[in-house]
């Protein structure tokens, strides 16, 4: 993957122990932008900086990670999010992704180097979904002005004739 620029992102993280090894873990693999917050609530008024992808823990002081989730997808539903917890009960598992998280982590497991593959192919895919509009957009300009042109090449032909 080549980055032209870097990948911010926001990890929502109650333990400090964790927060700065996982920060240190990805530091050494990738130059992530990481922003690290103790709460979603004090994360959800740095949302206007639009981070590339969010990271956050479920069990977290005021609102848990599912509550997050679902205030981050109403107000900023582009944003993907990583659930990264030690939360095992596959109930809170399933209400996660239903609410709009793109991957579940364990801590359990947790491996470095698979989050920051899992961040790298979610900021992939955002970029190229972004293409993707941008190209759709294009070809419906292209298709509108085609039209305007035909109409106005049968007009002058018409009052030529």
């Amino acid at each position: 993957m080549s980055l032209k620029r870097r990948i911010s992102v926001f990890y929502i993280e109650d333990s400090t122990i964790s927060s700065v090894i996982t920060d240190h873990k990805l530091r050494e693999i990738a130059d992530f932008r990481i922003y690290p917050y103790c709460s979603a609530e004090v994360a959800f008024k740095d949302l206007y900086f639009n981070p590339d992808v969010i990271i956050l823990d479920y069990i977290l002081p005021g609102m848990n990670g599912l509550q997050a989730i679902q205030k981050f997808k109403q107000t900023y539903p582009e944003i993907p999010i990583i659930m990264l917890s030690g939360q095992q009960n596959i109930d809170v598992i399933i209400d996660v992704m239903r609410a709009g998280a793109c991957e579940y982590m364990s801590k359990k497991n947790f491996s470095a180097r698979e989050l920051y593959e899992k961040i790298c192919s979610i900021y992939d895919q955002k970029q190229h979904e972004k293409k993707k509009h941008l190209l759709e957009m294009a070809i419906k300009k292209i298709l509108f002005l085609s039209f305007f042109i035909l109409l106005f090449s049968v007009i002058v032909w018409y009052k030529l004739k």
